[in-house]
């Protein structure tokens, strides 16, 4: 497995799909404490192929067609970005500490997901063949040099667009070199709040500094980075 690419078990592409983007962050919610926000977003399916698209001669399942998947394009995994509510990684009474880090596997949504389950109940969403339902997350994280860390992901989907609910496919994929892109909290906070806020579930928070996320613009907004 080449890091850096996102693979789908038995899909048309056994070699993967490149990724777009991939983001880690951290979210301060004030009733429930932090959660870890990650963002994955591939190229095109079939980015790098040169040749045409053929017709399939066979009978073949969604899954193993590539003209369906080229129907949908690319592929998104994400929480927050999707209105899901992410990884909660601390509360208060149970602070979490960035400086002592080192490695750390954090599930979310464990097999078997319940009955009639709705996809707002999950922790991420999936963009995949339609809007589609991912599972049994099993993301471990573990700190390189220079401040840098890798990801290894891996999850199961059910194609919820096309009504199946039982997750029979799988994902995987190990990314290298990523920067924590920082924590972020309600904008109607101010910075004594929002460092308060941090303080209640994270030990080492004068580790963090505001950074403005839109410098040219006259609306403040920030983010807590390292």
């Amino acid at each position: 497995m080449q890091t850096n690419r996102i693979y789908f078990r038995n899909n048309p592409w056994p070699d993967g799909h490149a990724l777009n983007k991939f983001t880690w962050s951290g979210r301060l919610d004030p009733e429930d404490g932090l959660y870890f926000d990650f963002y994955l977003k591939t190229d095109n399916y079939n980015a790098g192929e040169t040749s045409n698209e053929e017709e399939e001669d066979e009978v073949l399942s969604d899954w193993e067609s590539k003209i369906v998947w080229n129907n949908y394009h690319a592929c998104t995994i994400a929480s927050k970005e999707k209105g899901q509510p992410g990884i909660l990684v601390a509360q208060r009474g149970s602070k979490f500490s960035f400086s002592e880090f080192q490695s750390q596997t954090f599930t979310a949504d464990p097999l078997p997901v319940m009955e009639d389950f709705e996809l707002d109940d999950l922790a991420f969403g999936i963009y995949l063949l339609g809007h589609d339902a991912s599972a049994d997350h099993y993301i471990a994280i573990e700190r390189q040099e220079n401040n840098l860390f890798s990801i290894h992901w891996t999850g199961k989907i059910a194609l919820f667009y096309a009504g199946e609910d039982s997750f029979d496919h799988a994902f995987e994929t190990q990314i290298t070199d990523v920067a924590f892109d920082g924590i972020h909290y309600p904008q109607s906070f101010s910075h004594e709040e929002a460092m308060r806020l941090l303080s209640d579930v994270m030990v080492d928070a004068d580790m963090f500094r505001f950074e403005d996320l839109n410098p040219k613009s006259f609306k403040r907004e920030y983010k807590l980075v390292l």
